[in-house]
């Protein structure tokens, strides 16, 4: 089925600006299709969303808070540009984001992470999201193996991970609190 876009195609082509090192690395300009999913480049229309997702409580309990007014007035302001490893989890019938999925290598391997709406909790779409870009992942990079990294008490993404084919290799503190690191092998069916 074809659907109009959110986001204008001038707006598909430009991504948010990042200053993160992986601006050397090759612009990831793809969209991601899954089967009540699309994971696509951001655009303006998503900063909302974006927002939402970023000052919520339920959100961000395990991830060091919620940020404050002034991260939604950056992204507010924020001009579109590119952005390396970064997709809008948007559903496939309306295109609306309902979260963000994320590919980077700041911890000397390739993590991927998510975020998801509260009311999108529950109804097997982060692993749907997540599944459908490890696939894509296994298929575009030479990295062996993926990581993700959560808290161990948030109960719910330690399951997914689970789920998903990913073991648990170590503990470790940040942020004032147990971090799980979990690894998985990027050739393994999920």
């Amino acid at each position: 089925m074809r659907h109009s876009s959110v986001c204008s195609p001038e707006q598909t082509r430009a991504r948010w600006s990042s200053n993160s090192e992986q601006r050397a690395l090759p612009w990831i300009d793809v969209e991601i299709v899954a089967e009540r999913l699309r994971l696509r480049p951001c655009c303006d229309a998503d900063k909302p969303a974006i927002i939402a997702i970023r000052t919520s409580d339920d959100v961000y309990r395990y991830l060091g808070g919620p940020a404050g007014a002034e991260f939604a007035d950056e992204i507010r302001a924020a001009t579109v540009g590119e952005q390396w490893g970064v997709f809008c989890i948007a559903q496939s019938e309306t295109d609306q984001a309902i979260g963000s999925l994320h590919f980077d290598r700041g911890r000397g391997a390739l993590e991927v992470s998510y975020e998801l709406m509260p009311t999108y909790w529950g109804q097997g779409l982060a692993q749907e999201a997540v599944r459908a870009a490890l696939a894509w992942a296994a298929a575009e990079f030479a990295d062996e193996e993926v990581i993700a990294v959560t808290q161990t008490a948030n109960a719910a993404p330690v399951a997914l991970l689970s789920r998903l084919g990913f073991d648990l290799e170590r503990t470790f503190e940040e942020f004032d609190a147990e971090q799980g690191w979990f690894r998985r092998s990027l050739a393994v069916s999920s």
